[in-house]
């Protein structure tokens, strides 16, 4: 299979990218010429080229700083089948990683008819996770995919088969928030999705142990070096270099139990996803500070 190079589009690319894309890709898919025009500015349109000409392409929208939605993804007919899809999502969506401070939730959405598609998408870890009308109009179907960043045990007891066709054990089998499309497969000669149960975690529960943890291995680090640090000036024996270190241990253990007090407080506000950052601090107190220099 052929590796793909691909680049971030340009300015320039925007009359061979609506071509493409409108050869490729259903009308009501295709961006305009103002909203492709905003996408290459925001580097959130990736293509690829073959001998000059562009044979495919991968278009991303954000509506909103925390939330990315692949708008299309068109390849020349010629070039099907090689991988460059793939390559063209798997890139973009590292790229689009790469350059955000916070990771944004990546999604796309593709009608249950769209097996191509959803195979794709499937491939580049997203998961099916809520099933939406189509434009509210008859029985069709899409779904709704994100990129997982945090993957979630799946419960290996609990899986289960639904033909493509079969909308209404779709909309039943996706109406838990704990159920996802995570695979595409044949059953009786018929597309089928496989369905799958996430046990999930709780963060705040998570981080209050680890808080705890932190609390506790300080307290005891702060412990041994007090007894040391009393024993070292009431010897003679002590030399002052180690009385300063011994100092700057227990110094630098107090500040790494403010820092998890305040990581425990940060729980409260969970929302402002501080805690990771904070507890990073701390731990860096800790043991560095605290264990190796003791």
């Amino acid at each position: 299979m052929a590796e793909w190079p691909t680049r971030a589009a340009s300015a320039a690319d925007l009359a061979p990218l609506r071509s493409l894309l409108a050869d490729s890709c259903d009308a009501s898919v295709v961006p305009s010429v103002e909203l492709l025009a905003h996408a290459i500015d925001r580097d959130l349109v990736r293509v690829a080229e073959s001998a000059g000409e562009l044979v495919g392409c991968a278009v991303a929208e954000m509506p909103s700083s925390g939330h990315v939605r692949i708008s299309a993804i068109a390849v020349h007919e010629e070039t099907r089948g090689q991988g460059l899809a793939k390559k063209l999502l798997t890139d973009l969506v590292e790229e689009t990683l790469r350059k955000s401070t916070e990771p944004p939730l990546i999604s796309a959405v593709a009608r249950t008819d769209q097996l191509a598609v959803i195979r794709l998408l499937l491939a580049c870890d997203f998961k099916g996770t809520r099933v939406m009308h189509a434009n509210g109009a008859g029985d069709g179907l899409r779904i709704h995919f994100q990129r997982k960043s945090r993957m979630e045990y799946i419960d290996p007891d609990a899986r289960h088969l639904v033909p493509a066709t079969d909308h209404a054990q779709l909309l039943e089998s996706l109406s838990p928030a704990d159920h996802a499309v995570t695979g595409l497969v044949t059953l009786g000669g018929q597309p089928a999705f496989e369905l799958a149960r996430f046990e999930q975690d709780d963060p705040a529960t998570l981080q209050s142990g680890e808080a705890a943890a932190g609390i506790a291995f300080s307290g005891s680090i702060l412990a041994a070096i007090t007894f040391l640090l009393g024993f070292a000036f009431s010897s003679t024996r002590f030399p002052d270099d180690v009385r300063l270190l011994l100092i700057g241990a227990t110094f630098s253990t107090v500040l790494s139990l403010i820092i998890y007090a305040s990581a425990s407080g940060e729980l409260a506000r969970i929302r402002s996803n501080s805690f990771g950052k904070i507890m990073k601090w701390g731990n860096v107190l800790s043991e560095y500070g605290g264990v190796f220099l003791s």
